[in-house]
């Protein structure tokens, strides 16, 4: 290792361990509980929605957008999955696997692998594993057609077709499954348990008055 590396107070660093700063310029160059800081917010500093609804002729078109800026997330995913809970039964990634740290790939994409917890700086909390959770997303679209009373029968007064789609693009940085995550915590916020993604859905349905 060269001399300039900081240390992890408990933990072997070797090559492909994850690099800490010296938050509180300790001469000793080791990395402790006095160099905790605050890494995240999990609090946007913005969140709402717009929508609004187009009508031509018979043709009917609602939009409804919704999303939040300025908060960040702990992915949980990445820690499991990147070698974050080095454990021998947990699954890890095919990207993290073919392209972690090793001698014959010395890259800075991933860090290195070790099933010894003690062994890498990987399971320790850090800004590593928190992303920007600011997103846009498409939540509902429907387009309909109102047919003209005229073209009515059998004692028909209105007659609309309809489709309602759900949740069909967000726009986020993201990696995760979804930046508006679910901790099943309500103290806990911005902590991504794996949660699942909210899921695309398409309805199509008639509306008839008599």
């Amino acid at each position: 290792m060269k001399p300039d590396v900081v240390s992890f107070q408990g933990v072997n660093v070797k090559p492909g361990s994850f690099k800490f700063k010296n938050i509180d310029g300790s001469t000793d160059n080791v990395v402790n509980e006095y160099d905790k800081t605050i890494i995240s917010h999990s609090s946007p500093r913005f969140f709402g929605g717009i929508g609004n609804n187009f009508k031509y002729k018979g043709l009917e078109l609602s939009v409804f957008l919704n999303g939040q800026y300025g908060n960040e997330v702990f992915n949980e995913s990445r820690y499991r999955l990147e070698g974050g809970a080095p454990l021998a039964y947990l699954n890890l990634t095919k990207d993290f696997w073919e392209n972690r740290w090793t001698p014959e790939n010395p890259t800075n994409r991933y860090g290195t692998f070790s099933v010894d917890t003690e062994n890498t700086t990987a399971s320790q909390v850090s800004s590593y594993y928190v992303e920007d959770a600011s997103f846009l997303r498409l939540k509902t679209v429907t387009i309909g057609y109102r047919f003209p009373k005229k073209k009515l029968i059998w004692g028909v007064s209105d007659l609309k077709i309809y489709v309602t789609a759900d949740n069909l693009y967000t726009w986020t940085k993201y990696s995760g499954f979804d930046p508006e995550v679910d901790s099943n915590v309500f103290l806990l916020q911005g902590f991504d348990r794996i949660s699942y993604p909210r899921s695309r859905s398409a309805i199509a349905g008639v509306n008839i008055t008599f």
